[in-house]
């Protein structure tokens, strides 16, 4: 009979332990799951807001031109010596204009020791005029990226070589943009001068798409 209740006492002890370990176990599962960091659903729907309310970030407004420092660069280009104007009109359009004649030339230079001779042979050797009217607009849109457009003007020999051309229509034709040369001068000869200004097959079809012949 002691051997019996003494059996019943340890089954029942038993059952109480386990009882316990389980509560136990059961209560740091709580506890862990409860310590687990929740996703923070708060901030992914602020930045969700937040993007959706973003505004659009605007191009950076192009860089205003000092006229100063274009009137000296535009002096410099191909033929420089023969420019009588250059001029900034509305702050981003460039004109540049050749002496339509030797002699206009010698009036506006009377020192100068270049000769008729000279004249003609710069511009009539060389494919020199195609060179300036392909090459001297994208130098000078490379140059000052405020420039909206270039217009250039070369009379030579009762014709008068023009074109007017803007840096969207420029940048369309090339595929990349010239601002993107920058003063990297090594870019600009492998990406325009050698594929524009001394590749003639493909000077020949921009002087025929941008010049005007009158």
């Amino acid at each position: 009979m002691k051997k019996m209740l003494f059996a019943m006492a340890m089954c029942g002890m038993l059952v109480a332990c386990s009882s316990t370990t389980e509560d136990t176990s059961t209560s740091e599962e709580v506890k862990k799951e409860e310590t687990k960091p929740k996703e923070d659903t708060t901030n992914t729907e602020s930045k969700e807001t937040t993007a959706k309310t973003e505004e659009p970030k605007e191009e950076k407004d192009a860089p205003a031109v000092d006229e100063s420092q274009f009137n000296m660069y535009a002096g410099s280009l191909t033929g420089g010596t023969f420019i009588t104007t250059t001029e900034l009109q509305d702050g981003n359009k460039a004109f540049v204009k050749y002496a339509d004649s030797f002699a206009t030339y010698k009036t506006e230079n009377p020192n100068s020791r270049v000769t008729e001779d000279d004249y003609k042979m710069y511009f009539g050797s060389g494919n020199a005029i195609q060179k300036i009217m392909v090459g001297e607009p994208a130098r000078l849109l490379k140059q000052f990226e405020g420039l909206e457009s270039v217009t250039l003007t070369l009379p030579f020999e009762g014709k008068r070589y023009s074109t007017e051309i803007t840096r969207e229509e420029l940048n369309s034709y090339l595929g990349f943009k010239i601002e993107s040369l920058g003063e990297d001068s090594e870019a600009w000869r492998s990406k325009f001068s050698d594929e524009y200004i001394y590749n003639e097959a493909k000077r020949n079809e921009m002087f025929n798409k941008f010049v005007t012949v009158q």
